[in-house]
């Protein structure tokens, strides 16, 4: 049962890792301004999360047979809280599991954010340069050749 268990957490942790390798990915194009791969991204993205809910429904209802609890209490639970349930033979692989997942998710949210600030930088600068040929006082679109 707990061999289980540990599969569909390796399984997130795999989902996990293509994610963080997608938002390198996106860092890159956005620093490159690719943006024909950054629709590529977006949509590998959406492919991913909707294959990271699955992984996550299918843990929830794992941990709802196996714990004998609600379905609410199964989705708020917390991994430090479910190592009562592992007996202490397995709790080396259970922490190592419960960091590497840590570890990956820090890791996704630092780069989603920082690929929010990048993504918001380009758009000021973009609407600057905009702001810069529209202004009336500037004759660098308005000039008869």
């Amino acid at each position: 049962m707990l061999e289980t268990f540990y599969k569909i957490l390796k399984h997130e942790l795999q989902l996990l890792d293509k994610l963080i390798n997608l938002a390198e990915n996106q860092q890159e194009s956005l620093v490159k301004y690719q943006h024909s791969r950054l629709f590529e991204i977006a949509s590998a993205q959406e492919l991913l999360m909707k294959q990271m809910r699955l992984a996550e429904e299918n843990r929830i209802s794992f941990m709802i047979k196996w714990l004998n609890i609600q379905r609410k209490d199964a989705s708020e639970i917390k991994l430090s809280n479910l190592e009562k349930a592992i007996p202490a033979a397995d709790l080396n692989v259970f922490h190592q599991l419960q960091d590497a997942l840590k570890k990956s998710i820090e890791k996704l949210n630092f780069l989603n954010t920082l690929n929010r600030v990048l993504a918001n930088r380009a758009r000021y600068s973009v609407q600057q340069i905009i702001s810069i040929f529209t202004n009336g006082n500037n004759h660098v679109c308005n000039v008869k050749v």
